[in-house]
């Protein structure tokens, strides 16, 4: 029975409801254009006492769906990049839900539409296969889309996932001398020649950039080999009991045992870190320091490296000396040393 007391209060519900999501809206949640909304609805449904148990389920699975949608909106996990890891972890459970109750709800609906008059059955027929076909679109455009977003566009298809790296090239470098064009080619013969001849797991160094998304790793990535430092962020993420400061002394290394043209230094921090093949490339070149760089030609020239490949850019000296008189060099202290107080 209607009564002016329900009108009111049906009033100032929505009115109240408005004014909720007008408020997400401005502090820039978006999402709550929508989730406010057919959250409360589903609210209100699942709680209806005369509903039977498998709709309250149904509408339960929305509402926590909306509200998931939501809460990660306002609740994020402190260094997350971009809100990534939160909403991707728990959207997968918003989709999970949200497809099992569409599922569930497009089989009733479509039980009960068997009894309506044809013309609204018709409509509800067209509406739904738009929607299917709608959806259904992303798979050919989404394929098409991954397959034409290429590095090269010279390789063809293929499951060989080194093959761009024979046409592709970058542009990265040190920020004081200017981004590059590097080319991947001299990288992917080096890999294959790393792949093929190396036995074990000797540690490598190898080049690593200021951004975290290019090309910094490349051959730990594609040999598998253990290198001083990995990607960066993912080393902070594993090791967040530790100071961030811990793997940013592991950058410095790598940058020092590159830049510095002090040899002891050099061979100071390739000790510390067991390394048995320096890396460097097109990639080394564009972020270190030549005169930095050239000391490893003369390390090779006193018998403590040697030379055991050169092509196309790339050289990759093998350390053959033994390194120990020089593990605990005065000029260096390790990332270890200083964690665990033992510096000299």
């Amino acid at each position: 029975q209607v009564s002016w007391r329900n009108l009111v209060a049906g009033g100032l519900s929505a009115v109240g409801l408005l004014l909720l999501v007008l408020a997400f809206a401005a502090l820039d949640y978006a999402v709550a254009l929508a989730a406010v909304p057919v959250g409360v609805l589903a609210a209100l449904l699942a709680f209806t006492p005369e509903i039977p148990s498998p709709q309250r389920l149904l509408w339960l699975m929305v509402g926590g769906a909306m509200a998931l949608s939501l809460v990660v909106e306002i609740i994020v996990l402190d260094g997350d990049i971009g809100r990534m890891n939160t909403v991707f972890k728990f959207y997968l459970q918003v989709w999970t839900l949200l497809s099992v109750a569409a599922a569930v709800s497009l089989a009733w609906v479509r039980e009960r539409a068997q009894g309506w008059q044809p013309e609204p059955r018709q409509l509800w027929w067209a509406v739904m296969a738009a929607l299917i076909l709608g959806g259904a679109l992303f798979l050919p455009y989404g394929i098409r889309a991954r397959a034409t977003d290429r590095m090269s566009s010279q390789v063809g298809p293929t499951l060989d996932g080194m093959a761009f790296m024979e046409h592709a090239a970058i542009f990265d470098g040190a920020p004081e001398r200017g981004s590059q064009e590097i080319s991947l080619a001299g990288d992917y013969a080096a890999i294959r020649w790393i792949q093929d001849t190396v036995q074990g797991s000797p540690v490598i160094l190898e080049g690593r950039g200021y951004r975290e998304y290019l090309w910094g790793s490349r051959v730990s990535i594609y040999t598998g080999l253990p290198a001083v430092l990995g990607w960066r962020w993912h080393q902070v993420q594993q090791y967040a009991a530790l100071p961030e400061t811990v793997v940013s002394w592991r950058q410095d290394d790598v940058s020092d045992c590159y830049n510095t043209t002090d040899a002891s230094r050099a061979l100071s921090i390739l000790a510390r870190y067991d390394v048995r093949y320096v890396y460097v490339g097109a990639y080394e070149r564009a972020y270190y320091d030549p005169a930095g760089l050239a000391k490893f030609d003369d390390l090779a020239d006193q018998g403590l490296l040697r030379v055991v490949y050169n092509a196309q850019g790339v050289m990759i000296y093998e350390v053959v000396a033994d390194l120990s008189a020089y593990a605990r060099h005065p000029s260096h202290n390790s990332s270890a040393d200083r964690v665990y107080g033992l510096e000299e």
